[in-house]
Formats: structure tokens, sequence, C-alpha cells
């Protein structure tokens, strides 16, 4: 994600002045993406990774087929699978 989406308040970014800063979109963009998939359902997988990129996912109304709901075993073990992607610091970058 980029500073575009939290220019146009489509996103926040958690703890920005340290090096493990990330950014989570907002849960009403969140909705209207799912209002937009009609009757295409996502991978478990995919799920976790929306759950997770969310800022506050128990504000978003999840679709009844949703099986990575906030606080479930299967959202648990899904975050447990992920991979680790440890952000570069300013320092690491090559001048």
């Amino acid at each position: 994600m980029n500073t575009a989406l939290v220019a146009l308040r489509m996103g926040v970014v958690l703890d920005e002045y340290r090096e493990t800063a990330n950014t989570r979109i907002e849960p009403w963009l969140v909705q209207q993406a799912l209002a937009r998939l009609g009757d295409r359902q996502l991978t478990v997988d995919e799920q976790v990774e929306i759950v997770c990129a969310t800022r506050t996912p128990k504000k978003v109304e999840w679709p009844v087929w949703w099986a990575a709901l906030p606080g479930s075993a299967i959202l648990a073990a899904g975050q447990a699978k992920r991979p680790h992607r440890p952000q570069k610091r300013s320092a690491d970058f090559d001048l």
C-alpha cells in the first residue's frame, strides 16, 4: 500500500515512526469491495489476507460464506501460515 491511500483516507499508517510501520485498509473500503464481488467467493487464504490488511475487521459486515472471521480459529491458523515479510529500513537501502 502507499501514501495515496492515506491521503485519500482509504488507509491508515500504524506506528508510522517505527521501523515496522505498516498500512491498514479502512473497513468502509473493504465493505465496498466485498459488495462488488457479486457471486464470486474468495479462498480462505485470500480471506485471511483481507482480514489482516483491514484496520478494524470487526466493523466489516462479512458475507455469510466468509470463513476467516476476526477471532476465528481459521483466521489464527491462516495467520500462522503467512510468511513473515521483513520490511527494509531506510538504512538498508543502497545509496
